[in-house]
C-alpha cells in the first residue's frame, strides 16, 4: 500500500475510531477501551492501528487494523508476528482487519492463522474489500466518506456528496477529512474531474495534505499544485482563486450538464457567482434547477 494511503487510514483512525471498529467487526455495541501502542520495536514494525475494545457478549480482545493494497499468503505470518506480540503485551486475543484498498485478493475473506505447525487460537484474520463495498454505502459511514472514491462504482455526485456532508459537519479535523478525499480520489478519476469537485484552499491547509505533497507519492498532484501557485504568483490570490471557481464551474458544467455550457457565461461570474453556481450544479438534478441560479 503506497504511503500516502496509509497516512489515509491513520488520519480517518484518528478521527472516529470507535466508528471504525464498530465498523470493521459489524458489531455495533463494541466499546473503545483505549488506543494501543502501534510501535513494535522488536520488529522494527509500526502498525497501522491497535486499539484494547470490549464487546458485550465476548469480552474484551485487541483489535488491529492494516491498510493494505493487496494481500498474499506470506502477509498472514507477517500478521501472526504481530498478533504473538500484541497477545504477549495484553494477555487478550487479537483480532486482525485487513482493508484491502486497491487491488483484488484471491485470498477467502476469514483466516485462523498458523505460526509454524501450531494454531494460533488467539488470532483470526478478517479482510475488508473496500473496492466491493458500494460508494453509496460508505457515504453512510462518517468515518469513510473520505474513501468513496475507492469503493465500488464510484461516481461524481459521491464525490460532491462527500465533500458536503464533510463541510457540513464539521468534525473536528474536517480540513484532514476532505484531503484523505482528495488523495483518494486521485487514485480513481481524472485530474479534471476530481479538482473540479473537490478542490479548495481548506485542503491546502491540512497537515495531511502538506506532507503527502512532501512525500511525493502523488506526483500529478504535486505538480497540479505547482501549476496553482505559480498562476497566484503570477496573477494574485485573488485572481486564482475566481479562476478556480469560474474552472471548476466549467467542467462540472462539461461533465453533468454539457448542453448548459455554452448557455453560461461562466468567465463574466465573479468568484462567489460562480462558487455558488457550482454548488447547485453539483447535486441538481435538471438543467432548469441550474438556470434557474444563475445570476440576472
Amino acid at each position: 500500500m503506497s504511503q500516502d494511503l496509509d497516512l489515509s487510514l491513520r488520519t480517518l483512525w484518528a478521527a472516529a475510531p470507535t466508528s471504525i471498529v464498530q465498523w470493521a467487526t459489524g458489531r455495533p455495541h463494541i466499546r473503545l477501551l483505549q488506543r494501543g501502542e502501534t510501535q513494535l520495536p522488536s520488529l522494527r514494525r509500526d502498525l497501522d492501528t491497535v486499539a484494547l475494545v470490549e464487546d458485550p457478549e465476548h469480552g474484551p480482545f485487541v483489535f488491529h487494523l492494516e491498510g493494505e493494497g493487496s494481500m498474499e499468503a506470506e502477509d498472514l505470518r507477517r500478521f501472526a508476528a504481530y498478533a504473538a506480540l500484541l497477545h504477549q503485551n495484553y494477555a487478550l486475543p487479537v483480532q486482525t482487519f485487513v482493508l484491502l484498498m486497491e487491488r483484488h485478493s484471491r485470498l477467502p475473506d476469514d483466516h485462523r492463522v498458523f505460526w509454524g505447525d501450531r494454531l494460533l487460537s488467539f488470532h483470526a484474520v478478517k479482510l475488508l474489500r473496500l473496492y466491493e463495498i458500494p460508494a453509496a454505502e460508505l457515504l453512510e459511514h462518517p468515518a469513510l466518506r473520505p474513501l468513496v472514491a475507492l469503493g465500488r462504482h464510484p461516481q461524481v455526485q459521491h464525490l460532491a456528496e462527500a465533500r458536503r456532508r464533510i463541510e457540513q459537519e464539521r468534525p473536528e479535523n474536517w480540513r484532514d477529512m476532505l484531503a484523505v478525499l482528495y488523495v483518494t480520489t486521485a487514485k480513481v478519476f481524472s485530474p479534471g474531474v476530481y479538482r473540479a469537485i473537490l478542490f479548495s484552499e481548506a485542503i491546502m491547509e491540512s497537515p495531511v495534505f502538506l506532507e503527502i505533497l512532501k512525500m511525493g507519492e502523488d506526483r500529478g498532484m504535486e505538480r497540479g499544485m505547482e501549476r496553482g501557485r505559480e498562476q497566484g504568483r503570477e496573477q494574485g490570490r485573488e485572481q486564482g482563486r475566481e479562476q478556480l471557481a469560474r474552472e471548476q464551474l466549467s467542467t462540472t458544467l462539461s461533465m453533468r450538464f454539457p448542453g448548459l455550457e455554452q448557455r453560461i457565461p461562466c468567465e463574466s461570474l465573479s468568484t462567489d457567482q460562480a462558487i455558488a453556481l457550482f454548488r447547485v450544479a453539483l447535486t441538481a438534478t435538471s438543467e432548469q434547477q441550474v438556470l434557474d441560479a444563475v445570476p440576472a
